[in-house]
């Protein structure tokens, strides 16, 4: 590996050290308990209790971190592969 593709590594890694806590807590802290105050309104609107409302707003919350896990479980090395064979990596990850 040449010094100018060490680099190149070393940036990746950096920015992804960077960039991976405030997303996260963004997630975790912000939008997690926002959505589940939302979804739990509209379902009390709808005519549930108080407990079985929130219930369902933390189900739905939960499916929905589930279905996106494993969508990047499953796509996540198909699109390493793509990104690394074509060499073109910086397009996928501006559209991704």
């Amino acid at each position: 590996m040449t010094k100018e593709q060490r680099r190149r590594v070393w940036g990746w890694y950096w920015f992804d050290w960077a960039s991976q806590p405030y997303h996260t807590v963004l997630l975790t802290f912000i939008y997690g308990p926002f959505f589940a105050t939302v979804a739990a309104a509209f379902f009390v609107a709808t005519g549930l209790g108080e407990q079985a409302a929130a219930a369902r707003a933390q189900t739905l919350w939960s499916t929905g971190l589930t279905i996106t896990g494993l969508l990047i479980g499953f796509g996540g090395p198909i699109l390493g592969a793509l990104a690394d064979t074509s060499g073109r990596r910086r397009p996928r990850i501006f559209a991704f």
